[in-house]
């Protein structure tokens, strides 16, 4: 609201601010991270679980979520990746906290509900307080 904004960009971080969230929350609360990667060919594909959601650190909605890492389309996921990895989110978005982050790859457990559905939940706190919940 008052500029700076670059000072957030630990907590923009979809790596840097799980140290964050340990520290405030508790580690059992992060989603098991299987592998945090700079370039796509540094992944081994081999030694991935079944079902994992892959996520670029340093933008919003660069995601691939693998339910079976045997129907994906290796040749097209790689280049998308390797794509965002060189993009700066800050650029397109204008969002100040994302123009000091590095480009890489977050791969984490892929979880589900009961049902099979894959929830995203967003809490807004203020004051340190939650005051609403977005479910997506």
């Amino acid at each position: 609201m008052y500029g700076h904004l670059e000072r957030f960009s630990d907590l923009s971080d979809k790596y840097t601010v799980r140290q964050y969230v340990k520290e405030k929350a508790g580690e059992e609360i992060l989603i098991p991270m299987v592998g945090i990667y700079d370039r796509f060919q540094d992944i081994d594909l081999g030694r991935l679980p079944d079902s994992f959601v892959m996520k670029a650190t340093h933008g919003s909605a660069w995601n691939i979520i693998v339910e079976d890492k045997t129907a994906v389309d290796w040749h097209a996921a790689g280049k998308k990746i390797s794509q965002w990895i060189r993009s700066s989110y800050y650029r397109k978005s204008g969002e100040a906290n994302y123009r000091p982050l590095k480009g890489r790859i977050l791969i984490e457990t892929y979880l589900e509900d009961p049902c099979g559905d894959l929830k995203d939940y967003k809490f807004f706190c203020f004051g340190g307080e939650p005051k609403f919940v977005e479910v997506h």
